[in-house]
């Protein structure tokens, strides 16, 4: 997956009709880390980057498997 940049995280927020802070309550910034990664001061660090994919995508880092999500049940239940 290609990094995701400022520029992309702007226009998502945008697009969402968020605000920056909402955005920040959302993946647990600070204002200081969500003013830094929109302005560009600071970069998105590779686990925020698959936070990010996840959020905004549904998309898990390639290599990783799906959770199985079916139940098994005995006959008796």
């Amino acid at each position: 997956m290609p990094p995701i940049t400022k520029e992309f995280l702007n226009q998502w927020i945008a697009d969402k009709g968020m605000t920056q802070v909402e955005f920040g309550e959302l993946v647990g910034w600070d204002k200081y880390a969500i003013h830094g990664v929109l302005s560009g001061k600071r970069k998105i660090k590779a686990p925020e980057q698959r936070l990010l994919n996840l959020l905004i995508f549904g998309k898990l880092p390639h290599g990783y498997a799906k959770a199985d999500t079916t139940l098994e049940f005995s006959n008796n239940e």
